[in-house]
């Protein structure tokens, strides 16, 4: 279980497309959120599909954010991917 606890510093838009490979549609949203730490890190994390929509998620809110993470290789570099597929706020 992979986890991050923090505030929400940025929503971005919603963005959608269609698979190249599939031909399906696809919903992607990004959002980025800062721990509260002496030395705080941020994380951007996305939501895909119908989770995009799953959680009302505002800017300055303080969540735990369960995700799991993914790493693809493009032209010779490495990548990660946070895709988030639990919300909870925290009060």
């Amino acid at each position: 279980l992979m986890e991050f606890i923090g505030t929400i510093r940025k929503i971005y838009p919603l963005t959608e497309g269609t698979s190249k490979s599939t031909g399906n549609a696809w919903k992607c949203m990004e959002f980025v959120v800062e721990t509260e730490d002496k030395y705080p890190q941020t994380a951007c994390f996305q939501l895909m599909n119908d989770n995009c929509t799953r959680f009302e998620i505002k800017e300055g809110e303080k969540v735990n954010v369960q995700f799991d993470i993914r790493c693809r290789e493009w032209e010779g570099k490495s990548y990660n991917t946070l895709t988030a597929w639990k919300i909870t706020k925290i009060q």
